[in-house]
C-alpha cells in the first residue's frame, strides 16, 4: 500500500508505487475514488451515474433520473419512480410504474389501508379504496376505457351528473334521480316516481299493491283514471263481432297471432246478439268456433277468454313478499 504526494496531488495505491491509484486528491480540488466508507457526508453535491442504497430486503438505485426498487426475496425489480414530460402541459409528472405482480399502497398512521392498486399480470389492474369516506372536491373528472367515457360534474343546484357515452344520470340535492327520458323521486303527496317520454319494460314479475290505472284525457272532465280488469287466474281475451248467415250460423276464425299467446285446448266464448233471439256457441275448436242464432242474419258480438300460455295453473297466489309493517300504512 503506497501513499504518494507530488506536484499533482495526493494518491493512494494498493499495488505499489507504480500501481493504479484508484483514490486521488488533485491540486485543482478534484477527488477521485472507487470506494468510500463514511459515517456522514454534509453539505455537498454528489454527481454520478448510479447511487445505490442496499438494505436487508431491498436495494434502491437512482440512475438516469429514475429510482428503482429491487427485491432480494423475489430477485427482480418491483417498482420504478421517475419524472416524465407531459404532452398536455408545460410541467412534468411523476410516473410510478408497477412491475408484473406489484402494486402501490397508502396506509394511515394506524396502519389501516387507505388506497391501493395492484397489477394482476394482465391488462386490467384494479384500484381499491379502503377509506371509510371518499371525497372528491374538483369540479369534474373524466376517464375513458373500452371506448366509453365517464364524467362527474358538480353542477349548479348541488347535483352530481354521471355521463356515459353521451347519456346523463343526475342526482339532485332533493333526492331526485334523473335518467334519459325519465326521473325518479318522492314527493310530499306520496308519489314515488314519474316518467317522461319513456317506456317501462319489466322482464320479471311485476307486483302492484295499489291500483293500476291508465290516465285518459277527456273533452269535458280533464284527466281521468281507468282501472285494470283483474281476475283470479291469468287470462288473455280477444273481442270481435260476426253476422250469422241465412242458415243462422257463422264461423269465427281465431286470430293466429293471438292463438300463439294462449292455451286453446280449453277456452270460454261469451256471445251477445244484437236482436232478441236465441244465441249460442255450438262448436269450439283450437282455431275457430261456430255461433248459431235462432234467426238468420243477426249481428253477434263475441268475447274469447283463454289462459295465457304457460300460466294455466296460477290462481290467487299468495303475496309472500308483502310486509304489513311498512306498506299501505294508510289502512291502519
Amino acid at each position: 500500500n503506497v501513499l504518494q504526494i507530488n506536484n499533482a496531488g495526493i494518491g493512494f495505491s494498493k499495488t505499489g508505487i507504480n500501481g493504479t491509484y484508484e483514490t486521488a486528491w488533485t491540486l485543482d480540488g478534484g477527488f477521485n475514488a472507487s470506494f468510500i466508507t463514511a459515517g456522514e457526508i454534509v453539505g455537498i453535491t454528489i454527481r454520478g451515474t448510479t447511487l445505490i442504497s442496499d438494505g436487508a430486503d431491498y436495494r434502491t438505485s437512482i440512475a438516469n433520473g429514475k429510482m428503482t426498487w429491487y427485491s432480494k426475496k423475489v430477485n427482480k425489480d418491483i417498482m420504478e419512480l421517475e419524472a416524465r414530460d407531459y404532452v398536455s402541459a408545460d410541467a412534468g409528472i411523476v410516473s410510478y410504474t408497477m412491475k408484473t405482480g406489484g402494486g402501490f399502497m397508502i396506509r394511515n398512521p394506524q396502519g389501516n389501508l387507505v388506497f391501493s392498486t395492484w397489477d394482476n399480470g394482465n391488462n386490467r389492474p384494479f384500484l381499491s379504496f379502503g377509506a371509510p369516506n371518499f371525497r372528491y372536491s374538483n369540479a369534474s373528472y373524466v376517464t375513458s376505457g373500452d371506448g366509453s367515457s365517464l364524467s362527474i360534474n358538480g353542477s349548479a343546484g348541488n347535483s352530481w351528473e354521471f355521463k356515459v357515452a353521451g347519456r346523463t344520470m343526475k342526482f339532485t340535492s332533493d333526492g331526485m334521480l334523473t335518467l334519459p327520458g325519465c326521473f325518479f323521486g318522492s314527493w310530499e303527496d306520496g308519489k314515488l316516481a314519474r316518467f317522461e317520454q319513456s317506456t317501462v319494460q319489466v322482464y320479471k314479475d311485476f307486483t302492484v299493491r295499489g291500483t293500476k290505472n291508465s290516465t285518459v284525457p277527456t273533452e269535458h272532465y280533464g284527466q281521468r283514471l281507468l282501472n285494470a280488469y283483474e281476475t283470479p287466474e291469468y287470462y288473455f281475451a280477444d273481442y270481435g263481432e260476426a253476422v250469422t248467415g241465412d242458415d243462422g250460423k257463422v264461423r269465427v276464425d281465431i286470430d293466429p297471432m293471438f292463438a300463439e299467446t294462449v292455451n286453446l285446448s280449453r277456452y270460454m266464448t261469451h256471445v251477445t246478439p244484437t236482436e232478441l233471439v236465441l244465441c249460442a256457441v255450438t262448436h269450439e275448436d283450437i282455431d275457430h268456433f261456430i255461433i248459431e242464432t235462432s234467426k238468420p242474419n243477426v249481428l253477434v258480438r263475441w268475447n274469447l277468454v283463454a289462459h295465457r300460455l304457460g300460466y294455466e295453473d296460477i290462481r290467487l297466489k299468495e303475496d309472500t313478499a308483502y310486509d304489513s309493517t311498512v306498506l299501505d300504512q294508510k289502512r291502519f
